[in-house]
C-alpha cells in the first residue's frame, strides 16, 4: 500500500531510511532528469538547508520506494528564498513569520518514470500538493512560499492551487524562476481535492485521509 509520511524536526532518526531514499529521488529528478546545478554525493542530492532539521513530506509506493517528496522550513530562520534568491522579491523583504513556511525541493517521479518534467501534472503531484496544504493547516500556517520555475507555476494553477507572485519572473541560470506564495486555507485545500477528483477520480485519497496523515 502506498502512503505519505511527514518527518518533523527532531524525529529524523525515525524516518532515516525514507529520508535516504528521498535524497536519492532528488538526485534522480533534479540532477539526472532536470539537469539542475545541484550537489550529489553517493547518489544523494542535498544542500545546506537539509542541515537545518526541516520537515519533509514523503510518499512511498507499494514497494516502499520514495517517489515524491518536498521540504518545509519556517521563514523565521534561514531558507532558500531569503538566502539564495532574494532578487525574486523585487526589493521587498522576504517573509519572516512563524506562520509562513517555505516549500522547496518538490520532487515527483511518476509511476512509469517516463515524464517527471516540471511541466507535467500527475496524480502523485496533485496528492503531494494536497498533503502540503493539509500539513500547513495542521500547523496553523497562513501561507506557504516557494521559488519555482514558471513551467511548474503553470502546473500549480492547473492543479487548482491559488498562488500570488511576489515579483515578475527572472532568468536565473537556465531557469525562468519566480517566487510566490499560496494561502493555507480550507478553501484552497478543497479546491485541490475537487480538481484531483475531476482529473484522476476519487480512489485512494480523501480529505479525511489527508488530514490524518498530516496531523
Amino acid at each position: 500500500m502506498s502512503e505519505f509520511a511527514v518527518s518533523r524536526p527532531g524525529d529524523r532518526a525515525r524516518f532515516a531510511p525514507s529520508i535516504r531514499e528521498m535524497h536519492k529521488l532528488r538526485a534522480d529528478v533534479f540532477a539526472d532528469r532536470l539537469n539542475w546545478d545541484v550537489t550529489c554525493i553517493n547518489g544523494q542530492e542535498r544542500d545546506q538547508f537539509d542541515d537545518l532539521d526541516p520537515s519533509y513530506i514523503m510518499h512511498s509506493d507499494a514497494s516502499g520506494r520514495v517517489d515524491a517528496s518536498c521540504r518545509l522550513l519556517p521563514t523565521t530562520g534561514s531558507y532558500m528564498l531569503k538566502d539564495v534568491f532574494p532578487q525574486l522579491m523585487g526589493g521587498r523583504e522576504p517573509p519572516n513569520d512563524e506562520h509562513i513556511w517555505e516549500v522547496s525541493r518538490f520532487a515527483v517521479m511518476p509511476p512509469d518514470q517516463s515524464d517527471c518534467g516540471l511541466g507535467s501534472l500527475h496524480r502523485i503531484t496533485q496528492d503531494l500538493l494536497i498533503q502540503l496544504l493539509a500539513v500547513g493547516l495542521a500547523n496553523n500556517l497562513t501561507a506557504i512560499v516557494t521559488v519555482t520555475e514558471v513551467r511548474f507555476e503553470r502546473v500549480l494553477h492547473r492543479a487548482g492551487l491559488t498562488t500570488h507572485r511576489f515579483h515578475k519572473s527572472m532568468r536565473i541560470g537556465s531557469s525562468n524562476a519566480v517566487a510566490g506564495q499560496t494561502p493555507v486555507t480550507i478553501e484552497n485545500l478543497a479546491r485541490l481535492i475537487r480538481r484531483r477528483d475531476e482529473l484522476f477520480g476519487q480512489e485512494n485519497t480523501s480529505t479525511g485521509e489527508s488530514r490524518r496523515v498530516a496531523a
